[in-house]
């Protein structure tokens, strides 16, 4: 249990030491151990995210941090071993069997001091925790120095394990990648008070006016007001100071650019990840003397250790800058002093206090290889399965293909991130499994399955660590041949481009339609897999149920064709003006949104007196409007996208009971249930009344029924589900699995 991993709303992971030896403690207890690790942390809403190989659940506490120990005590049972990673939260309440993780002395500021230098209220509740927990692991001395002043029985209860840096990924750089003249200076924080962002602010400008040669770079992220300073000051000296910050995988890279590391702490210091890792990586380092820094640095041997004020941070700084051989000598001995603290020694000592608690067990199969990345195993027990942000996809508007099948998957037991393009609020659907969140919400994996239909998405994925990727050709690419003529796109940005390096690249290739199958293979994918599109046979089934036990038609009443789907393109309006025109006694019904391509085409329909639109309605209504018509319309026009295309309203007419009159699309023509006709009005118009006089007979129906059943989107995601065990997942196929792979797709 943690206070924070990510924030609050499981928008950002936090990137901070804390962070990053959380991830380490739990490799060790999944790798050496054999036990999953699940994150409880405090939040607002209950939401779920993956890092690695961590699930960080959020609990709902609101904005109250102080509320976590309660609410988590009410909600998560005692495990194999609870580890209050923050270990002050392990008061009122704490399970049995229970570490706690001391990361510093954090009440060395005059907030938690009474007037006549007693401890606050909530620094009381540190001995409580303390007398709660079975041990806590101390990563420095001044912590239990601390204790042992105040308790001295209580230091009993700590184990000393120094923090640690991997001297493998850390280390100096083989040249410096800025020209030799040039000083970088780098503050690798979190920008806020505690960690002496202002401090650095301070002197910033005074160092940047007298030396000509430097560069800041602050690399962490920043509360409201340090942003708001640190971007006045990159305003105020342009190409002099940098703010950005990364990911802990590429921290390396960024220590390796830089010759001097601030440590400026205030208060609430521990032996700090940075300062070790900039050791490792030969800076120069320069840090304050609060909490278990001068544990660290030694003054003027492994770094400068100075008061924490700006006069003696600028002092500090001037010295290296202007004494190279002194900044060489603290480079090569501060790599020599990490080297103490490695992280292969700091492993052994956790392995030895969790021995205490932990039976070893046969390791979870690792996804990441302890110390570093390694290539992709071939197969893992789970993975994570993200579908990233695309334009125009959200999960509440028009349920389509994506929704289904990520759905479909989750509830196969496959985690599942569905990153919805208006921010939707967290969802958790399909047992848990399928999480709808915002697209700026940060998802942090390694080997994710990263599956991707929209050709432009092909950049997204240099974001992901080794993805297994899976790309659904859901669409002749030429869908996408007008707006790249329209926004004049360069020739390496076109959708086509994208289409053939996703088609090179993708470790899956999905196809959903028969033309679409035959299309990558004249690409040289010969391994795509045909999964057509499906339906969610209960949700409209439904529809054929309401029409079946509910009131007849008036008398007199027009029968009902309808068309339910996006008003788009694809849609043939001379075909349908002149239909409507020779069918009065029919009524035409809309369902759905109109693309702004077709706003005038629409309007023309919308003219005549037997057309209803009913606009674009939630999935969870399209039922109740489906069990209105008498008649489901496919009138597509005939070219190289419609020819390539799968409907999935073929589908769910069948399941609501609906006959079906199609254009002669390759996958309707491959449906017997539908009716084809040529895009003639008038054999258009006959067929739709063969279909209004099928709509009562047993054998029809019952083909209807068939048609649904067999296409189910549980069967298309059984097929993704064996091509992804087969290639990346190693587990047998469930039962119902099985079962679903039997029938063929038709």
């Amino acid at each position: 249990m943690t206070p924070t991993f990510f924030d609050l709303r499981g928008q950002q992971m936090l990137c901070g030491g804390a962070e990053r030896y959380l991830l380490e403690l739990a490799d060790i207890i999944e790798l050496r151990f054999g036990y999953g690790v699940n994150v409880y942390q405090a939040g607002v809403g209950n939401w779920v995210r993956s890092y690695g190989r961590v699930l960080v659940h959020s609990l709902d506490t609101g904005e109250a941090i102080d509320a976590l120990n309660h609410v988590f005590h009410s909600r998560v049972s005692p495990a194999a071993l609870t580890i209050y990673f923050s270990f002050y939260y392990a008061f009122p309440l704490c399970h049995d069997r229970s570490l706690g993780v001391s990361h510093g002395v954090f009440w060395d500021h005059p907030a938690f001091q009474g007037p006549d230098g007693s401890l606050s209220g909530p620094v009381k509740n540190v001995l409580g925790a303390i007398r709660n927990l079975s041990k806590v692991v101390s990563v420095d001395t001044n912590t239990i120095n601390w204790v042992r002043a105040v308790s001295a029985d209580l230091s009993s209860r700590f184990v000393h394990v120094p923090n640690f840096v991997d001297t493998v990924l850390f280390r100096p750089g083989d040249s410096r990648t800025t020209a030799p003249d040039r000083l970088v200076v780098l503050y690798p924080r979190r920008l806020y008070p505690p960690r002496g962002f202002w401090l650095v602010l301070e002197i910033l400008p005074y160092l940047l006016r007298r030396y000509g040669n430097l560069e800041f770079h602050f690399v962490g992220q920043a509360d409201e007001a340090e942003e708001r300073a640190v971007r006045e000051t990159l305003e105020a000296y342009p190409g002099r100071v940098r703010q950005y910050w990364v990911s802990p995988e590429e921290m390396p890279e960024v220590y390796r650019a830089a010759d001097i590391t601030l440590i400026p702490t205030t208060y609430a210091e521990g032996t700090s990840l940075s300062c070790l890792e900039a050791m490792a990586s030969g800076n120069a380092v320069v840090a304050t003397n609060v909490g278990g820094l001068p544990e660290l640095i030694q003054d003027r041997f492994s770094g400068l250790l100075v008061e924490p004020s700006a006069d003696a941070l600028r002092e500090a700084v001037e010295t290296l800058i202007l004494d190279s051989e002194l900044r060489r000598s603290l480079q090569r001995n501060a790599r020599q002093v990490a080297r103490a603290f490695d992280v292969r020694v700091w492993r052994r000592r956790w392995e030895a206090v969790l021995e205490t608690y932990l039976e070893r067990r046969e390791p979870v199969p690792a996804q990441v290889s302890v110390g570093g990345a390694s290539p992709p195993p071939a197969k893992l027990r789970t993975r994570v399965l993200i579908y990233p942000r695309t334009p125009g996809i959200t999960w509440r508007r028009m349920r389509q293909r994506p929704h289904h099948l990520c759905q479909s998957l989750a509830a196969m037991g496959i985690p599942t991130y569905f990153a919805s393009a208006d921010g939707a609020k967290e969802r958790h659907l399909s047992a848990g499994h399928l999480h709808i969140i915002a697209s700026e919400d940060e998802i942090h994996v390694d080997h994710p399955i990263v599956y991707f239909h929209y050709p432009y998405n092909y950049e997204v994925l240099t974001k992901f660590r080794h993805p297994f990727v899976v790309y659904d050709v859901l669409d002749s690419v030429a869908i996408h041949l007008e707006s790249d003529h329209l926004n004049s796109t360069r020739v390496d940005r076109t959708a086509r481009t994208y289409h053939l390096r996703a088609l090179k690249r993708a470790d899956l290739i999905l196809a959903a339609s028969q033309p679409l199958v035959d299309e990558c293979r004249r690409m040289g994918r010969d391994d795509v897999i045909l999964v057509r599109n499906g339906v969610d046979v209960e949700h409209f089934a439904a529809a054929a149920r309401a029409r079946q036990g509910g009131p007849s038609r008036p008398n007199g009443a027009r029968p009902v064709v309808g068309f339910h789907g996006c008003i788009a393109p694809w849609l043939d309006f001379a075909l349908l003006e002149e239909l409507i025109r020779m069918r009065p006694d029919l009524e035409f019904v809309f369902v759905g949104p109109v693309h702004y391509y077709c706003q005038d085409s629409f309007r023309r329909l919308m003219r005549c007196r037997n057309v209803v639109h009913r606009g674009e309605r939630p999935y969870e209504e399209l039922p109740q409007h489906l069990a209105t018509f008498d008649v489901g319309l496919i009138p597509f026009v005939l070219n190289d996208v419609t020819r390539a295309a799968s409907p999935i309203k073929l589908y769910e007419y069948a399941a609501a009971g609906i006959p079906t009159v199609a254009t002669p699309l390759p996958e309707c023509s491959t449906h017997e249930c539908v009716l084809l006709s040529e895009p003639d009005p008038k054999q258009f118009s006959d067929e739709i009344d063969r279909a209004l006089s099928l709509r009562g007979e047993p054998a029809y129906q019952a083909l209807l029924t068939v048609t649904a059943r067999s296409n189910s989107w549980e069967q298309r995601a059984a097929v993704i589900l064996a091509a992804l065990r087969a290639k990346c997942l190693d587990a047998p196929l469930a039962g119902d699995e099985e079962r679903l792979l039997q029938r063929p797709q038709s």
